[in-house]
């Protein structure tokens, strides 16, 4: 329910305070289509930190630094799919040894995670010129560009969304584009506003 999910955002966005980050800062997400994706996007924007989602299947381990390196990203959270991507976060650890890592396999381990009853019990108002997103760009001439998305133009962008498509709360979309996409974090974000 959208009370759930509520609760699960202000859990992990208490997580994220807890673990040093605060507004102005960047979380990156190193993951497939999961539900922690939106839950971390979220839970970011409740505090004021952009979210940086990596592309778990595309970008190389010197892309995945760059990027990591280039928004100054504070904390990298990752759902492994594999023991090849263990070898990775291994490297990025060793390349980038301040950078704080979290790491689990499965949904259930990620609720572990995040502590039971826990929640963030003030809530900050970060103005809507915020950084919400941080998108790169594919580096098709140079090394990617990372362009930034306030939450007002993602708000915006949703509502435009809804509009265009005369979404309403029965409606139903299934996005199967990756979640590192501009597109689906969108079409997300107009089917959580439109109820």
């Amino acid at each position: 329910t959208y009370g759930q999910l509520y609760n699960l955002v202000k859990r992990t966005a208490k997580f994220l305070t807890d673990n040093g980050l605060k507004s102005g800062d960047r979380l990156s997400i190193l993951m497939h289509n999961t539900p922690e994706v939106l839950i971390f996007e979220l839970a970011g924007a409740l505090i004021g930190s952009a979210t940086v989602p990596l592309d778990f299947k595309r970008d190389t381990l010197d892309r995945k630094i760059y990027k990591l390196q280039d928004t100054q990203t504070k904390a990298l959270f990752v759902r492994l799919e594999d023991s090849q991507g263990s070898l990775e976060l291994e490297l990025i650890r060793k390349k980038l040894p301040k950078l704080k890592v979290f790491s689990w396999v499965t949904f259930s381990q990620f609720l572990n995670l995040i502590p039971q009853g826990t929640t963030l019990q003030i809530i900050p108002r970060p103005p809507l010129d915020s950084t919400y997103l941080i998108l790169f760009t594919s580096g098709t001439t140079a090394h990617p560009k990372g362009v930034i998305l306030s939450t007002y133009a993602c708000l915006l962008n949703a509502m435009g969304i809804i509009d265009w498509q005369n979404f309403d709360k029965e409606d139903r979309f299934n996005i199967i584009l990756p979640l590192h996409h501009i597109n689906s974090t969108e079409f997300c974000l107009s089917m959580l506003l439109i109820g």
